[in-house]
């Protein structure tokens, strides 16, 4: 009897493991026609492979998705990402700072990157995160494995490497695998440190091919071809050390300093530096600084800067600071008689309204006072404004109208962009006088009239931030509708108005 049984289950799990296979058949054959005619109902499936290609590298580039995502979709979409190099250029990767070891898919993953991109050079992204995830049963690899991919099996297939959200665990590794002449194709650096970093070893790079370098953290623990460096961008870093690598890269057409630590000029060892005279920077084109009131910025007023096209301050400053900060100057702007872009809080363009209120008027002889520069200069192209109110409006907008008036002969004739920001911009536009001051300086900025012998270019562009509409005026005064009906045909002789919203999507109003 027991033998019976036996010979029974024996048949029973025999043939169970018969319909897995056949199930597994089934389910396998069935992803193969889904797959097939997903491809035959794609409209995509007429387009010519280096159509797709185009649009996956143009998908690949603006978005988060990565190419493998996208050759998963069908055995065609498949062979054409896997014969497209360009798709396999740029790879991001969020790593957990602290981790001793990573999955092994992410080194199979880069391997994967460096295989299917053949020759082309690559861009690598390694963010460091905080936030330890839940630990889960996979091969991993260590750290130092993982680093080594890039500082030695392929080190000269790199153009860009970022690394950000660097730990002192990090950098230790880093540290023992990076050497000097390694990376010899790289051509843009990132770097940024947690706070958490106190390594004093110094990695010194001699890269002859590194043009442009970022650095975020509260030091330096490397030494880099400064003198060769294009473009530099530092952020948190002590703001003497920031005016010294300026000055350390002689050939650079970039340069930002943003969010810097204030040291006092007494206690800097570069305090040497603002004695200097008759410094020029021959070869900056565009310069971002943090230009509140100190003894740093005032030094950078007397700077020559002939080469210099685009000017913006990056602070973002509160309500205290307003109050510490002043119009940049006109002997600034004459420093840098190029310039065609400026971005910076109305406060570097004027000091603000008297106690009485926005009283000036194309009558007052003192118009000027207390006005930058920079609403003068000669070929000034683009203007964007931060934090206006309703005073500053009405100036910025009273200001800029072309009218044949002694006072307001330097009102940027050549200006073609202007970008305005704040915060109540929606409601204080629509205050009579600010609307119609708007108004009548569009109107200005497109008829062509001549100040003096000089004919001043069109407004092409104006830029408001934050609003969702222009539509409201049609619910106000008649004025204001007959106002409204002017901004139209503007717009239909060629003005481009912008819309950005809250959500932060542009729109073009018409």
């Amino acid at each position: 009897m027991t033998s019976q049984w036996e010979t029974e289950i024996q048949t029973l799990e025999s043939t169970v493991e018969q319909l897995e296979r056949e199930i597994q058949r089934l389910l396998s054959h069935k992803t193969d026609c889904l797959r097939r005619l997903n491809e035959l109902k794609a409209s995509t499936a007429i387009l010519p492979v280096e159509t797709l290609s185009t649009v996956f590298e143009h998908v690949c580039s603006d978005t988060n998705f990565l190419p493998i995502t996208l050759g998963g979709v069908s055995t065609h979409w498949r062979e054409i990402v896997w014969s497209s190099p360009r798709l396999w250029t740029f790879i991001r990767i969020s790593l957990v700072s602290e981790a001793t070891g990573y999955p092994e898919s992410y080194s199979n993953l880069l391997q994967l990157y460096f295989s299917n991109a053949r020759s082309l050079p690559i861009s690598i992204h390694l963010c460091g995160l905080a936030t330890r995830v839940t630990s889960q049963r996979l091969a991993t690899v260590s750290r130092r494995c993982f680093l080594n991919l890039i500082f030695h099996d392929y080190p000269t297939r790199i153009q860009a490497l970022s690394l950000t959200g660097i730990s002192s665990s990090w950098w230790d590794d880093i540290f023992r695998c990076a050497r000097p002449n390694l990376l010899s194709a790289l051509r843009t650096l990132d770097l940024a440190w947690s706070t958490t970093i106190r390594r004093t070893d110094h990695i010194h790079f001699s890269i002859p091919t590194l043009t442009r370098v970022t650095l975020a953290g509260h030091l330096i623990p490397l030494e880099l071809p400064w003198k060769q460096l294009t473009c530099l961008k530092l952020i948190g870093l002590p703001i003497d050390r920031c005016l010294y690598l300026l000055f350390e890269c002689p050939l650079l057409e970039e340069y930002q300093c943003d969010l810097p630590r204030w040291i006092h000029p007494e206690r800097s060892e570069f305090h040497s530096i603002l004695f200097r005279t008759d410094v020029v920077l021959p070869n900056l084109r565009e310069f971002g600084w943090w230009f509140l009131t100190d003894g740093w910025t005032d030094f950078l007023m007397n700077v020559q800067y002939p080469s210099l096209r685009r000017l913006w301050s990056l602070a973002s400053i509160s309500d205290f600071h307003r109050s510490s900060i002043h119009p940049l100057p006109h002997y600034f702007i004459e420093n840098t008689p190029n310039l065609e872009s400026f971005s910076g809080d109305i406060r570097f363009l004027w000091r603000g309204p008297s106690p009485d209120g926005y009283t000036v008027s194309v009558d007052d002889e003192n118009v000027d006072e207390g006005v930058s520069g920079v609403l003068s200069a000669e070929k000034l192209d683009e203007l964007c404004v931060r934090n206006l109110d309703i005073n500053d409006l009405r100036f910025i907008f009273d200001h800029l109208t072309i009218c044949h008036h002694p006072a307001y002969w330097d009102s940027l004739g050549t200006l073609r962009t202007l970008s305005v920001h704040g915060s109540r911009l929606e409601q204080d536009l629509f205050e009579m006088d600010v609307f119609t001051s708007f108004v009548d300086f569009l109107q200005s900025k497109r008829s062509g009239r001549k100040i003096d012998t000089n004919e001043c270019k069109r407004l092409t562009c104006i830029r408001l931030s934050p609003i969702d509409s222009l539509e409201k005026a049609d619910r106000l005064s008649g004025e204001m509708v007959s106002r409204l009906e002017t901004l139209r045909q503007l717009v239909r002789e060629g003005l481009q108005i912008e819309l950005v919203g809250s959500s932060g999507k542009t729109k073009l109003w018409s």
